[in-house]
């Protein structure tokens, strides 16, 4: 007799973090950066005690980012296996307990998919002790497994900001290769999303905020000049006005 097993596509999701996730733990003979935000959804839910798991992860890959400044790649390695086992454990919890709603279901198993992908880029770059690009990885990493801490706890400033936050370093990985740099740098209504972000701001924070949205004009200029000369310094000081204005915000207890 023919026994049917239907599986959810919660299910679906779940079985492929793992694999993806257990490619990159196995041992290599077989197979060929900050928390701040997340720290402040810890105990504002009754889903702190896995939001407080997933804030454990995140401050390791920050951990392990330090390692790769210090260029100790043998304890990054060894801390990554830690992370990536912790962060298989949390998958599981997250998908035990019905934590979202019916409206970011799709995207939060997206974003999972995304982390475990990460941390497998991570882990094969690491045996091969490739570092580049490592912490562009990583640091996407994090402000995903914090956007997922955002979706849990239905938090809309945190979970718009830190989508702001994956749209401007999502070019990073690519800044040496001017066409693939300028390809993946694609602002839709960014005036407008920090303009609506602004509405709620500090003073301090609103000037900041215009400072960004003028290194954010002079940045998208020279990408659309194809002007190959000025794009890193021009992308680096648009980044770094986001830093300051982050900072500003979390000062300022705008979350």
């Amino acid at each position: 007799m023919q026994i049917m097993v239907r599986i959810s596509r919660g299910a679906h999701i779940f079985i492929r973090v793992v694999l993806i996730l257990f490619a990159f733990i196995v041992p290599q003979s077989l197979y060929a950066c900050d928390s701040a935000i997340l720290s402040l959804l810890t105990g504002t839910t009754q889903h702190s005690a896995v939001v407080t798991k997933m804030l454990a992860v995140s401050q390791k890959l920050q951990s392990e980012g330090e390692m790769l400044n210090a260029f100790n790649i043998a304890a990054a390695k060894k801390l990554h296996k830690e992370i990536m086992e912790n962060w298989l454990q949390t998958v599981s919890e997250l998908y035990s307990n019905n934590l979202v709603g019916n409206n970011y279901k799709e995207e939060f198993s997206a974003i999972l998919i995304e982390v475990a992908k990460d941390l497998g880029a991570v882990r094969k770059n690491l045996n091969i002790n490739n570092t580049n690009s490592l912490h562009e990885i990583i640091e996407a990493g994090i402000t995903k497994i914090s956007l997922l801490g955002a979706i849990i706890n239905d938090n809309k400033h945190i979970y718009e900001f830190l989508k702001l936050e994956l749209d401007i370093y999502k070019p990073r990985q690519y800044i040496n290769d001017f066409e693939k740099f300028s390809q993946m740098t694609d602002f839709i209504d960014f005036d407008q999303k920090i303009g609506e972000f602004k509405k709620s701001y500090s003073e301090k924070a609103a000037i900041q905020a215009d400072e960004l949205l003028q290194s954010f004009k002079v940045y998208s200029g020279i990408i659309k000049n194809k002007d190959k000369d000025k794009y890193m310094t021009a992308y680096n000081n648009f980044v770094n006005a986001f830093v300051l204005l982050k900072k500003q915000l979390l000062d300022g207890k705008y979350f």
